[in-house]
């Protein structure tokens, strides 16, 4: 967990997911964010890319060729490297790997 706090606010970023989960008032404790409570829904605030929302039958097709992407797209399960970490900032970035480095996911080849 990556734990940031800057001007009276902290906030917790998960690794998986590039995902918020903790933004809150150093001075009161204040949550601004869900709770995460799984018995609703457990996640907080994942990277919703490269779509939001669901394709029909999770597929789509790119010059007449068929593929498949998960609701919300992939990145909120995926591990993004933290590049650049501060008091106050954190840089996250998002590698390819087996399942989108042919560009499948995307289309992307012809």
């Amino acid at each position: 967990m990556i734990r940031l706090r800057h001007e009276g606010i902290r906030a917790s970023i998960h690794p998986l997911g590039a995902e918020l989960c903790q933004l809150s008032s150093a001075a009161t404790g204040l949550e601004y964010l869900w709770s995460g409570d799984p018995a609703w829904w457990g996640k907080f605030s994942p990277v919703l890319f490269p779509i939001v929302g669901t394709l029909r039958d999770d597929h789509y097709q790119y010059r007449g060729t068929t593929y498949t992407l998960p609701r919300h797209g992939f990145a909120r399960e995926k591990v993004f490297r933290a590049e650049t970490i501060s008091e106050a900032e954190a840089l996250f970035t998002l590698e390819d790997d087996e399942s989108t480095v042919d560009g499948d996911l995307f289309g992307l080849q012809p």
